[in-house]
């Protein structure tokens, strides 16, 4: 099999960019065959600045790559929901610049890894476009714990299969 390039886009939150950060580590561990790139943007919390320019400076493996991406600076103002959103909106051209980079490198030279697909997070999957427009497949990370998901996954149930009007949960005992 031919070497393969990921790309994974975590949400500019420090837990989202670790969990990233350790699937990508494990990623190139397990198949040498198999490199990564992080697309990083810049959050509004100093504490995952730090992180974010840790990485940067760090020793990370040969076949794993972070790309610190350049604030848009009219989203900063706006609340964390449509922050999130307009930040991927604003980055798309962007990420398409440097996944278009990578798939002509890997056509212009045969070592370079092919360009394989996304991993996006799990609050980020708005880009799936993106994939679709390079035609490759695309993975949702949930950086969560197990209890969070699980907690998401019964409240679905309790909407979508019994009907429960979780609006009326608030304020309850159980």
């Amino acid at each position: 099999m031919k070497k393969a390039e990921l790309v994974l886009i975590p949400i500019p939150a420090r837990g989202h960019i670790v969990s990233a950060v350790e699937i990508a580590k494990l990623l190139v561990q397990r198949d040498d065959r198999l490199s990564t790139t992080i697309f990083i943007y810049p959050s509004r919390n100093p504490v995952a600045t730090k992180y974010n320019e840790s990485l940067a400076a760090s020793t990370l493996p040969d076949r794993l790559r972070v790309i610190i991406l350049p604030s848009a600076e009219s989203s900063d103002t706006k609340p964390p929901k449509q922050f999130i959103t307009s930040v991927y909106e604003g980055q798309k051209p962007l990420f398409r610049e440097y996944v278009s980079k990578i798939k002509t490198q890997s056509e212009l030279s045969p070592d370079s890894p092919q360009f394989a697909g996304f991993i996006f997070d799990a609050y980020a999957t708005g880009l799936k476009d993106l994939a679709n427009e390079f035609d490759v497949p695309w993975y949702a990370l949930c950086a969560s714990d197990a209890a969070y998901l699980g907690c998401v996954l019964h409240l679905k149930d309790l909407h979508d299969e019994q009907g429960v009007d979780l609006t009326e949960l608030g304020n309850s005992d159980a």
